[in-house]
């Protein structure tokens, strides 16, 4: 019974347009990038002690173990404990970079680097091998992103900073998610998930391997039971914030698990329409931490970078699944 209640949640699972998978789960990463902003500007401030508690968060997807979960392999297990921990890693350049700039900057080159890497890391390891269609796709979305990253022209190097943070991360992601890959090509996706949920886990536990981050994740505990008011209110945002993330993320998964890994890669372009939307709007009220200045030929610009993403976007969705020609 319970193998058929496993095939049924599977079925189910796969029955989602991967598209539609993608688009949804990057609208919820586009409110975790906001609220991750707020939190490190304001709540916790070492990036090493946030990726810390993302991990530990990732054990949640332990709920899904009796649906599907077992002992793929040891070459599986260890392409998802690889997986895990590139992505936490990549996290921590992530927050590293957030902190230097904004986040409706550092978003979208991060988002620029992980297709890029993406396509040489899926044609070398993986046998996808991108069509004409994929070509000019993938050109039209990195072209929108450096459009809604940059205000042009480039006056002085200060939207710079953070960038190499940026380009540790989104390499680190793309590896992240072609390993992934790799292991659902094998494997059923609740499995997949979970073990590579459990290399999340084991990758924060990793951090403390290192003395630096080993003391700010230390210093967080002893923080925490000090200001107890403080950090109950934090908890629930954080918590909150986690549980968009994991719902977003578990999107995600699901589209690559039955889509192209470039394709959805390239497919989260749209997260950072989502985030220059967000991020205008609260300025208004949190300038001191989200610093939007928007004038009139910056508008211009987002728009005409909206609609080079939305273009993209579409031819995706005109070829499908078969937009990236696959060889293996």
């Amino acid at each position: 019974m319970l193998e058929n209640l496993t095939l049924n949640l599977n079925n189910f699972l796969h029955s989602f347009n991967w598209l539609t998978l993608a688009i949804s789960g990057y609208f919820l990463i586009a409110l975790v990038n906001v609220l991750d902003k707020y939190l490190l500007h304001s709540r916790i401030s070492k990036p090493a002690v946030y990726a810390f508690y993302v991990a530990m968060f990732s054990l949640f997807a332990l709920f899904f173990a009796p649906f599907g979960f077992y002992y793929p392999g040891i070459y599986l297990v260890l392409a998802a404990f690889l997986s895990g921990l590139f992505f936490i890693y990549g996290l921590v350049a992530f927050y590293s970079a957030a902190q230097e700039n904004e986040i409706s900057r550092v978003a979208p080159l991060v988002g620029t680097v992980i297709p890029l890497v993406s396509i040489f890391y899926a044609s070398a390891f993986s046998g996808e091998k991108l069509g004409a269609a994929g070509v000019i796709a993938i050109f039209i979305l990195v072209l929108g992103c450096f459009l809604i990253s940059f205000d042009l022209p480039i006056h002085n190097l200060k939207f710079f900073r953070g960038f190499k943070y940026s380009l540790i991360s989104g390499i680190l992601q793309a590896m992240s998610l072609g390993l992934l890959k790799v292991v659902f090509n094998e494997t059923n996706f609740i499995n997949g998930f979970v073990w590579n949920r459990i290399g999340f886990f084991l990758a924060g536990l990793s951090l403390l391997l290192l003395p630096q981050f080993r003391l700010q994740i230390i210093r967080s505990f002893k923080y925490s039971r000090k200001n107890s008011s403080k950090a109950v209110s934090t908890g629930s945002i954080f918590t909150l914030n986690k549980v968009l993330a994991g719902i977003g993320s578990f999107l995600i998964v699901l589209a690559i698990s039955g889509g192209s890994v470039s394709a959805v890669n390239a497919v989260g372009s749209i997260q950072f329409v989502f985030v220059l939307a967000l991020v205008a709007v609260l300025s208004i009220r949190f300038h001191d931490i989200y610093k939007e200045k928007m004038e009139l030929n910056d508008w211009i610009q987002k728009i005409l970078a909206i609609a080079l993403i939305g273009v993209g976007i579409w031819i995706l969705a005109g070829n499908g699944k078969d937009f990236f020609l696959l060889t293996s």
